[in-house]
């Protein structure tokens, strides 16, 4: 492992010195998305090789904005922002992000507009800043001002996703996870969260119509909605006995916009 870390080691410094600022830039977003989604270990250990670019950074005394782990969570947040470094909105985001003890990483979309078009394609805003954390796009000076404000950010940095608000979870477009058992308590509770559980060839469902009346559906004909504990209990007791196969068939998909 010692060789290999060693390669690793002259193949990094090399590129940090030769390799153009704006090509680093894009390498270290695409770094920091695939570290979003690696195991906690793997992710500690990749960390721990990262920490010293910075330190390689710091010692050639360039002036370009250097990458450093805040001090959030356990093994730290990514914070970036693609802005133009002058601007009041960047001024702001640094001391919003200062104050929940993390370090904001400024990329100048000046030296790179390629990128600036880039990203307005790809997240349909058309101005900067464009903020990431961990990897994932969360908006602009507006948006993570209120996430800040909301208590959303502290969260979003701690890593702490399964606690966000309903809009904040929109604005990092984050797809809700849900328990697929088939008890009591999580079939009512579930069919009232307005999803269909495929019981057999039949599907089953819950809904409020538009006056505000509640309906559930099972084996194909109408029941009272007062009716969907018993309906839960029925399908728990049939899947037990192994007479029918089900299936969860939606899941909410919280969308922006």
């Amino acid at each position: 492992m010692a060789p290999l870390r060693q390669w690793i080691e002259r193949a990094r410094e090399a590129a940090l010195t030769h390799v153009p600022e704006p090509m680093l830039q894009r390498g270290r977003l695409l770094r920091d998305r695939v570290l979003a989604h690696v195991p906690p270990d793997v992710k500690t250990s990749v960390q721990a090789w990262l920490a010293g670019e910075a330190d390689h950074v710091s010692a050639t005394g360039s002036n370009t904005p250097t990458p450093m782990t805040p001090t959030v969570g356990d093994d730290g947040a990514r914070v970036v922002a693609f802005t133009h470094p002058e601007d009041e909105s960047t001024m702001r985001l640094r001391e919003i992000f200062r104050s929940e003890g993390a370090v904001m990483r400024v990329m100048d979309l000046h030296q790179d507009p390629k990128t600036a078009r880039q990203l307005a394609g790809d997240t349909g805003q058309m101005v900067p800043p464009y903020v990431y954390i961990d990897g994932r796009f969360w908006g602009d000076e507006g948006e993570i001002t209120s996430l800040h404000v909301d208590g959303d950010l502290t969260k979003i940095l701690a890593r702490d996703l399964d606690r966000l608000s309903e809009s904040a979870l929109r604005l990092g477009r984050i797809r809700k996870s849900f328990d697929d058992a088939i008890t009591v308590e999580n079939v009512v509770s579930r069919l009232k969260q307005g999803h269909i559980l495929s019981v057999g060839d039949l599907d089953c469902w819950y809904e409020v119509d538009r006056d505000g009346n509640p309906r559930l559906f099972y084996e194909g004909t109408p029941r009272a909605a007062e009716q969907v504990e018993h309906v839960a209990r029925d399908i728990v007791r049939r899947v037990d006995a192994r007479e029918v196969e089900v299936r969860w068939m939606l899941e909410p998909v919280i969308h922006v916009g």
